[in-house]
């Protein structure tokens, strides 16, 4: 939530700013499990196959 924090411009209010999170936390966490199964399985990084 550090990187977050650091969009001022996104936290015009408190129910956009929770949305913002959301959105936020959802795309870091589909990199990082592709991340991965990248890494964990040899495979190769394709941006095509994240969620």
């Amino acid at each position: 939530m550090v990187h977050f924090s650091s969009f001022h411009g996104f936290s015009c209010n408190y129910k956009y700013k929770q949305v913002w999170e959301v959105i936020w936390v959802t795309v870091a966490y589909s990199i990082w499990k592709h991340r991965n199964v990248c890494i964990f399985n040899s495979t190769k990084f394709e941006n095509e196959k994240i969620p």
